[in-house]
């Protein structure tokens, strides 16, 4: 049925009924703005605003009361003010949207733009701060819950697509992150990809197939797969699409021996826990140990005896990152790390043998090329050499260093380092070979008889305590280190009176049997 045109509300009521909501739809859940200045001219304003009538202004239309007149239909009372698409709702679905609930509607809209009278609109920006303090007094347990009530509604209603699979979701870097996989071995899922312009994704598909490593692509992939809850997740348009990681299930968890035959049986065997994977031809191991490195090796022939292959795939990496900022003596794995890097580093091809952790059945073995040439090599085993003995020295001295991986490490203080490592733990007896300056000593309170008979022995031995304060620099720690003590053996002498005073420099002069030993006096 036509509606009465004579019904229609006045400008002056549409103006009135927009003006008192602020130009805003009054569904409480829509809210829209519904006029705005139209940009391609400056006479004309964009309106997708409407006046509504509660009660229908024909008879047959929706809400209709016969009791009303003609007055009452075009009233101001009568009216509502709504977007386009609200306007079209409540009058196909008049019995879900009565006449008392758009006359709440119509009061709950009115006191809204009146309580928000000379306040600014919500800016993305204010959202987002008024989330962070809402977020920060409110309880962890209630923040998890509404965390996991949004993950388990996602899961559950993409899970009903494949019963198949278990469907996980999680929120990590601005992303969410789908995790699926079988739930039982009856059951694995293929998945067709066609992407052969992209070499790197090639190479990719291949080490994942033939060395059972996992497989990270993205781009615009071409997927389908057997599963339909796989294909609602990398084929869905309204999925903003980042990138898709394949991993083999496959794991057996297992570790290698750093060397695996070495002639020398007094070498310290380093074992490096983690985990294999396996292709059609080679397995794979990913490992290391936590806090301090991680572990790669890519293509290890299977059940091999020979070991002449050099693996060719091997990856090591560092995390000095974690370490900035702590007590260098918290470091107890180091001496691993370092042994381990330096078998690698200092032999032309260190073998490795592989193992699993339950039955320790030997499974594989190979050599690494170390790349002793490579000078990112050389930087890193200089910095792991200076922690190291640093770590060694500062745990033997009780001394509290925190490590500054942005302090600059001179070659002075290198030096020193090492210097002083070899006095503790390597008790290195000098020879003349290594005797650089002869050693000069200053004694008072002596006669001339006293020095002769000094000067007279051809083998001479002193032992000598140095009163001199020496610091040790660690990172940006300075400690003061303990007096040394030198013996002195097997040196013929030279002896020169000081003035008229009873003082006489001795230099000690090596011969081919002089030995010279240096030790910290330790309390």
């Amino acid at each position: 049925m036509a509606r009465a045109k004579d019904n229609d509300f006045t400008e002056s009521t549409r103006r009135k009924l927009r003006d008192r909501v602020a130009n805003l739809c009054s569904n409480p859940e829509c809210r829209k703005n519904t006029v705005a200045a139209n940009l391609e001219t400056i006479d004309n304003r964009t309106v997708i605003g409407e006046a509504a009538h509660i009660c229908a202004a024909s008879s047959g239309g929706p809400r209709f009361n016969d009791e009303m007149t003609a007055k009452d239909i075009k009233s101001f009372k009568n009216g509502i003010w709504l977007c386009s698409i609200c306007h079209k709702i409540i009058d196909r679905e008049p019995k879900t949207y009565p006449v008392e609930m758009l006359i709440n509607w119509k009061v709950s809209a009115e006191e809204h733009t009146s309580k928000s009278l000379g306040t600014k609109y919500k800016t993305d920006k204010d959202i987002k701060e008024s989330q962070q303090s809402l977020l920060s007094i409110m309880p962890l347990s209630s923040i998890n819950n509404a965390l996991s009530n949004v993950h388990g509604s996602v899961v559950q209603t993409l899970g009903i697509l494949d019963n198949r699979l278990k469907l996980s979701t999680k929120f990590d870097n601005e992303a969410i992150v789908y995790n699926v996989e079988p739930k039982d071995d009856s059951y694995v899922p293929t998945i067709s990809i066609k992407d052969f312009s992209n070499n790197s994704n090639i190479r990719k598909y291949k080490d994942l197939i033939l060395h059972g490593l996992n497989c990270e692509i993205d781009g615009d992939i071409d997927f389908s797969s057997d599963s339909s809850l796989i294909n609602k997740l990398l084929n869905d348009t309204g999925i903003d699409f980042k990138k898709v990681s394949i991993k083999r299930i496959n794991k057996v968890n297992a570790y290698i021996k750093v060397p695996y035959q070495d002639s020398d049986r007094n070498k310290t065997v380093v074992k490096v826990d983690g985990y294999l994977t396996h292709g059609l031809k080679a397995i794979s191991f990913i490992g290391g140990l936590e806090r301090y490195f991680k572990f790669e090796v890519i293509g290890m022939p299977m059940f091999d005896d020979s070991i002449i292959d050099v693996v060719q795939n091997f990856n090591m990496s560092f995390c000095f990152d974690d370490w900035n900022g702590k007590d260098i003596r918290s470091l107890g794995k180091l001496e691993d790390l370092y042994i381990l890097i330096n078998e690698i580093c200092d032999n032309e091809n260190a073998s490795i043998g592989l193992f699993t952790s339950e039955t320790h059945t030997f499974l594989a073995k190979a050599k690494i090329n170390n790349a002793s040439d490579n000078d990112d090599i050389k930087h890193i085993k200089w910095l792991l050499n200076y922690i190291y003995k640093a770590y060694k020295i500062c745990d033997y001295l009780n001394y509290e260093a925190f490590i500054c991986l942005d302090s600059i490490i001179s070659e002075k203080d290198y030096e020193q380092i090492l210097e002083v490592y070899d006095t503790l733990f390597e008790h290195k007896v000098h020879l003349k070979k290594d005797i650089k300056t002869n050693p000069t000593l200053q004694l008072s309170g002596i006669s001339g008889e006293e020095v002769n008979i000094l000067v007279d022995n051809p083998s001479l031995e002193l032992e000598y305590t140095s009163h001199d304060e020496e610091y040790l620099r660690v990172f940006k720690n300075t400690f003061k280190l303990p007096n040394r003590k030198m013996k002195f053996s097997n040196f013929s002498a030279e002896a020169n009176r000081i003035g008229k005073t009873d003082s006489f420099t001795i230099e000690l002069i090596p011969n081919e049997d002089s030995e010279t030993r240096i030790e910290f006096l330790l309390e």
